[in-house]
């Protein structure tokens, strides 16, 4: 039986120790003896830990990703879908470990596990744009242009059955109509809550009228956290659970809010989301398969503009509703929602 010296860092949040999940990623992967696991993060979708490990290669570092609400059936899409993505020449997204009966996700009573090889990244920036620039922002710009193109041939490649699963709806709708009484949010005052409530209205609305047809393979969820750079360049693009098949209009928007979010100042920086837009189309207008497509006009965007705002402020509440240390970290990104919402509005 292998020895493993784990040294545990606190994790006071997660229902797992640190020494359990050792235990589980060794049991379940060929990567030899786990040294360290540190939580990275936690949220209600999912938690994180770093996993270093050595074996007779060296020293190696992995995440452990475990998923809260999703089934394995969507993990091991996702999974499929970052192998279709490489092969049509965007590899930008990690690569699942297999573990040692060939799968590339598992479930214990906690919930469901996969791993990936860790990628060397400059310090986190903020998910709500802190300590990114113009230039960050136009890269992205480019990344999300470049993911686009890759999914116009990953979705011609997909099965009938994934295409049912990729086509579901995604929820937004009825994430709009039923958060629309915030008479309970106490950490709200009541001059906020008339705001959000004439917003989630306006933004209902806006979400029904929208016209451009959902036929693209769509990130779902491209913001700051989720595009990692190192020494200027990209060298990772995060997260697939809320890929599916949508309105390109609606990611670009939504990434142009969450790339234009600065928490630092409490406001939305209108220009660098701009800058974020003029390189998605500049990279667009030099791709083969994208460049055919209608660029999305003006107003729509500026009424996806509008719901993906709402949905981040929607977010951004419900992790504050009840931890008062995260309710006072995410004010500022609150404030700058506001601001965003306030910009498309107008």
């Amino acid at each position: 039986m292998k020895e493993s010296l784990v040294t545990v860092e606190p994790d006071r949040d997660s229902q797992l120790n640190t020494a359990s999940i050792a235990a589980l990623v060794e049991r379940c992967y060929s990567i030899g003896n786990v040294c360290r696991v540190t939580e990275i993060v936690s949220g209600p979708g999912s938690s994180v830990w770093q996993v270093e490990s050595a074996d007779s290669r060296g020293p190696r570092v992995f995440c452990l990703k475990g998923h809260k609400s999703k089934s394995l059936e969507r993990i091991r899409l996702e999974h499929d879908l970052i192998e279709s993505f490489k092969r049509q020449r965007f590899h930008l997204a990690p690569s699942a470990i297999p573990l040692t009966d060939g799968d590339t996700a598992f479930s214990e009573s906690e919930g469901h596990f996969s791993l990936y090889e860790f990628v060397e990244s400059d310090p986190p920036f903020d998910w709500t744009g802190h300590g990114w620039s113009d230039f960050h922002a136009e890269e992205a710009g480019k990344a999300l242009a470049d993911f686009h193109e890759a999914g116009f041939s990953v979705l011609k490649d997909l099965t009938n059955e994934q295409r049912a699963s990729l086509s579901a709806d995604d929820g937004t709708l009825a994430a709009l109509k039923a958060n629309r009484d915030f008479g309970s949010w106490d950490c709200l005052s009541t001059e906020f809550k008339v705001i959000l409530e004439k917003v989630a209205e306006r933004a209902l609305k806006e979400a029904e009228s929208v016209s451009e047809q959902r036929g693209i393979l769509i990130h779902g969820d491209f913001h700051p956290g989720n595009v990692l750079f190192l020494k200027g360049q990209i060298v990772a693009v995060l997260d697939l659970d809320y890929c599916r098949i949508g309105r390109r209009s609606f990611d670009i928007a939504y990434a142009m809010v969450a790339f234009g979010l600065d928490n630092s100042c409490g406001r939305f920086e209108q220009s660098r989301s701009e800058k974020f837009l003029a390189s998605y189309h500049e990279m667009a207008l030099s791709l083969p398969l994208l460049r055919r497509q209608p660029q999305p006009v003006p107003a729509v965007l500026r009424q996806e503009m509008s719901l993906a705002a709402w949905l981040i402020a929607l977010w951004i509440i419900n992790q504050g509703a009840t931890d008062m240390s995260m309710r006072a970290r995410l004010g500022p990104a609150l404030d700058s929602t506001v601001s965003a919402l306030t910009v498309c509005r107008d």
